[in-house]
């Protein structure tokens, strides 16, 4: 039960000294073995150390291009067991040499061979950032979609059918920004939406895509969600990008085994410039 949150600064808009935020939130079986952030062939990212391929679910590079996978809910036996890993799709995507348009067109013709996913990518352009997502189940046309500068949130179901938390999220996230007078307020006020475990029950898109009834779901309405039955939110990460190009790249995940609610949190920052 993922969710990313981002905002992109319009060209010449001077009342925020960042064009792009994303805060970025990973859910998954805590027990699987999974690095921490850190530089590897250019690219800056954790990694999913079970898959052949140790993909990711949220990268960076140094020429701007960031990338975001989101998984589509879906019932178990919807699934196909033999389906390529969807983490490879971030990095492919810091790793390509084609830009983002190019990368989603041939990401749709792609899409029929992994399980239900939602692809977010990000790169610079005109003093900002474009963003463009695909959604691979539950929509009629698997098509690129192009979203404007502002504030937006994404999560385990198509951008059209939303999570009751991601919306909420989504509210959280523009208070946040819109407080923040500096950067120690901006990363503390997103670690606190990160945070936030307000169950946003019932919700029936994600009862839907489960095929489970709002009781058995009900732990997975909120932003945090707590370890139960060895399952719950193990990390967070905030990227940053001022007007000058810096970088800023935050991770808190969990590293202790048990419960991510008194568990170990490990913080890690890295600092970079865009070329």
């Amino acid at each position: 039960m993922c969710v990313t949150f981002l905002y992109t600064r319009a060209p010449g808009v001077t009342n925020t000294p960042w064009k792009l935020i994303i805060l970025n939130s990973r859910d998954e079986v805590l027990a699987r073995k999974t690095s921490g952030a850190a530089w590897e062939n250019g690219i800056l990212a954790g990694r999913d150390e079970e898959a052949p391929d140790r993909g990711t679910w949220f990268g960076v590079n140094r020429s701007g291009k960031a990338g975001i996978l989101l998984s589509i809910t879906e019932p178990k036996a919807a699934k196909n067991p033999q389906a390529p890993s969807r983490g490879a799709i971030v990095t492919d995507y810091l790793h390509s040499p084609v830009g983002l348009d190019a990368f989603t067109a041939n990401l749709v013709t792609a899409s029929t061979q992994y399980n239900g996913f939602q692809f977010v990518g990000i790169e610079p352009s005109k003093d900002s950032f474009r963003v463009r997502s695909i959604a691979h189940k539950y929509v009629s046309v698997v098509e690129p979609l192009e979203w404007e500068y502002g504030i937006h949130g994404f999560g385990n179901s198509p951008p059209s059918m939303p999570y009751k938390k991601v919306t909420h999220g989504v509210d959280l996230f523009e208070k946040a920004v819109r407080a923040a007078r500096n950067e120690k307020e901006l990363v503390e006020g997103l670690f606190s939406v990160a945070t936030d475990t307000t169950s946003c029950a019932p919700d029936h898109q994600l009862e839907l895509q489960t095929g489970l009834d709002g009781a058995h779901c009900e732990f997975l309405t909120s932003l945090f969600v707590k370890e139960h039955l060895g399952y719950g939110t193990r990390s967070h990460s905030i990227y940053l990008v001022s007007d000058s190009n810096e970088a800023v790249f935050i991770e808190k995940r969990l590293t202790s085994e048990g419960s991510n609610i008194d568990g170990v949190w490990e913080t890690t920052e890295f600092r970079f410039n865009l070329s």
